[in-house]
């Protein structure tokens, strides 16, 4: 079974547990400064409505991704995107 095969690869590449919990603990060390939470929804000029599936990086290299309903998954620069909370 693929689940038990120890190199079966996991979500993000991160297979422990602990390993889960430290990315999402800086989590919102990061989101803080920018507002933003986990699932939230948010807007963009271009690319429309989405939802926050992660955020990593401090200051202007803070990076969010979004999962947009027309235009997929994308990686935007934060100090850039302009996104607005809908």
């Amino acid at each position: 079974d693929r689940e038990e095969d120890p190199e079966y690869p996991r979500s993000r590449g991160l297979r422990d547990p602990q390993e889960w919990m430290k990315h999402f603990a800086a989590f919102p060390a990061a989101a803080a400064g920018a507002g933003l939470k986990l699932g939230q929804r948010v807007s963009h000029a271009k690319f429309g409505e989405g939802v926050v599936l992660n955020l990593e990086g401090d200051g202007a290299q803070t990076r969010v991704q979004v999962n947009f309903s027309d235009a997929g998954s994308k990686w935007l620069m934060l100090s850039v995107a302009n996104l607005q909370a809908v």
